[in-house]
């Protein structure tokens, strides 16, 4: 940013104009560098295009707007207009106004370009969240609504996005590499004078790397197989369960049911287990019915055998709470 003060010799508002340039330096955090120039003759305040002293300038420009465009020459003073009146130098403020208005100006393209930049990373994100999210739709989706306590026939509807799971995951992938190389980009890309503008944001980092994190401990730590999925699950819910079980036993005991009551098995053929969480999502619903007090889930069969109290519930309502999740499925034996 270069300020000049260009003035004639022995001009009382010279100095002044100096000093209020200075301050306004000073009070925008600026090295408080103001050049003077003498204007001696005609000829020169023809060659500075010099309207009177003090003329300051702030990379070439009149600080009064309404000087600018001034066509008439000489060696003179000159006064400035700011709120109805007329000075003999500039104001402060007025300095201080054509210092934000150059420095917006030069700024404008850095900042549009930064601001595409980060428009462009948030999108990527975005997108990559959003990827991610689909991905695990079809197999997450049923396990969080039934641990939510929501049931229905219509979350089997979420099923219908297996197909395209491995899009979805592709998808998020490529998302956040790309996301990766804009928030990362090599400095020697940028231009010197904009390096401060190629730093990611904190924000931008701190979402991707908390988006890589997640991606890869949900896949480095839950096991693919639906098996092992059941036991990593049981695992990190050891003490909730104990809990549950403590409850459920002292209810056995204070609510009994008649000692005739006999314990029945019912294996359910359940096609639609098509994913790893989905065994936990159908074992979920049936321990929610009255009665169940033990669930076999065998994936590779797509079976799960129940034991149940047939003085609390029965067949068809095992049936229905696999529905009511997005699993329907059959009886296919029963036996005391």
């Amino acid at each position: 940013m270069k300020i000049e003060v260009l003035y004639i010799a022995d001009c009382p508002n010279h100095k002044p104009a100096v000093e209020q340039a200075r301050e306004a330096l000073r009070t925008a955090g600026m090295p408080e560098v103001v050049d003077e120039v003498e204007v001696r003759t005609a000829a020169d305040a023809e060659a500075w295009k010099f309207p009177g002293s003090p003329t300051v300038r702030v990379n070439g420009l009149d600080v009064e707007p309404e000087a600018r465009g001034v066509q008439h020459f000489g060696v003179g003073c000159r006064s400035y207009a700011e709120n109805g009146r007329r000075s003999g130098q500039p104001s402060k403020e007025l300095i201080q106004r054509a210092l934000q208005e150059i420095a917006g100006a030069s700024a404008s393209p850095a900042l549009r370009s930064l601001q595409e930049k980060k428009s462009s990373d948030s999108s990527m994100l975005v997108v990559g969240g959003l990827a991610a999210v689909l991905a695990s739709t079809c197999c997450l989706g049923p396990l969080i609504l039934v641990t939510l306590g929501f049931s229905g026939a219509w979350i089997g509807n979420l099923a219908l996005l297996e197909p395209y799971r491995p899009w979805f995951i592709a998808a998020a992938l490529v998302a956040l590499f790309f996301a990766g190389r804009r928030i990362f980009r090599k400095q020697e890309a940028c231009a010197p004078e904009k390096s401060a503008l190629c730093l990611p944001s904190v924000a931008a980092i701190k979402c991707f790397l908390a988006s890589l994190r997640l991606w890869s401990s949900w896949h480095s730590r839950i096991p693919t197989s639906p098996d092992s999925f059941i036991d990593f699950t049981t695992e990190h819910t050891k003490e909730l369960s104990m809990k549950r079980i403590v409850t459920a036993t002292l209810a056995t005991f204070l609510f009994t049911a008649p000692v005739w009551a006999a314990p029945q098995t019912a294996t359910l053929k359940v096609p639609g287990m098509t994913c790893a969480t989905c065994p936990i999502t159908v074992k979920k619903a049936l321990q929610r019915v009255e009665g169940v007090s033990k669930i076999d889930v065998n994936y590779p069969q797509k079976e799960v055998v129940v034991t149940f109290d047939d003085s609390k519930t029965n067949e068809a309502a095992l049936v229905k709470a696999t529905a009511d999740v997005g699993f329907p499925s059959q009886a296919v034996k029963s036996a005391k």
